[in-house]
Parts: structure tokens; sequence; C-alpha cells
């Protein structure tokens, strides 16, 4: 098995993303979906040893205008799209569909919305691991855990940081 974290729109609260990987030790990579609003090296710092694949999103021309706009991450079979998706107008799906389709990947994970969604369509996986800006007390920072199990089947596991 292999475990991918996911993540997204940190917006400087690195104390979360550090809590986050506390929590998951046995993680064998992480995808972050743009709007870290802090120094890339900052979040790579955290993630230690970790592959840390990490794109751009519309709150990061700041700090991070290194980031591509997404990225393709081939993984266990499987072809990844990993945008913010504010390119895409997310959380509508046509736009971000068609384009995976066109660089043959199987799963899409995003950001943008701040909201958690997982869902099938047209054969591609649609993943949003949600937020995790804010306090914890807030109650509403999510993450997602992907893994791609060797019998090549794939569990999407919903977390939350409180």
């Amino acid at each position: 098995m292999r475990r991918i974290l996911a993540c997204s729109d940190i917006h400087g609260f690195l104390e979360n993303f550090i809590k986050v990987l506390e929590r998951e030790p046995d993680i064998d990579a992480i995808l972050v979906a743009g709007d870290i609003e802090m120094k890339t090296e900052e979040l790579k710092r955290a993630a230690g040893h970790l592959p840390c694949y990490i794109v751009r999103g519309n709150c990061d021309y700041y700090y991070s205008r290194e980031l591509p706009d997404e990225l393709v991450i081939n993984e266990c079979g499987h072809r990844i799209l990993l945008t913010h998706g504010h390119l895409y107008g997310v959380p509508r799906i046509a736009r971000i569909r068609s384009h995976a389709k066109e660089a043959k990947c199987d799963m899409i994970v995003f950001g943008h919305t701040h909201q958690y969604f997982e869902r099938m369509v047209d054969g591609i996986m649609f993943l949003n691991p949600g937020m995790l800006k804010g306090r914890p007390e807030w109650g509403t920072q999510s993450y997602m855990l992907i893994d791609f199990n060797n019998d090549g089947s794939i569990d999407i596991i919903k977390k939350r940081l409180r």
C-alpha cells in the first residue's frame, strides 16, 4: 500500500500543516493543491524527507510565484492532475474534467472552494480535501488520505484537524 496525504488552502497556517504531519506518520508523499500563502521552503522544510508536490493557488502570487499552476503525477498506475482549480472555474467541473481527459488523468486533486469534495464522474475521481486554514477550534479544517492498495483499489479517507 502507498498512502498519499492531500491538503489545500493552508493560507499561512503552517502550524496546522505540521499538526497533520504529526498525526499521519505513515504517509509516503504529500499533494498540496495551492493557496499556501507562505514561502514554499517553509512548507517543504516541514515535510522533511517526504516528496511534496505543490501547485500555486490564486493567493500565492506574493510568496510562491515559482510554483506551477498544475502538475501531473504518476502514482501506482494512476495519473493525478494536481491544481488549485481557480483557473478552471471550480466548483463547476466541466472545464477541469475536459482538461484531465486531454492529459489522460483519472484523478484530480484540487482546492479553492474550501469544501471537501469526493466524486467519480466519467471515470475521473474528483477530490478536494477542503482547507487547513484557520484555528482548530473552528472545526472546519479537513484533509484526505489517498490509499493506493496492493490489490489496485483506492480508498479515500476524510480527516478533520480537530
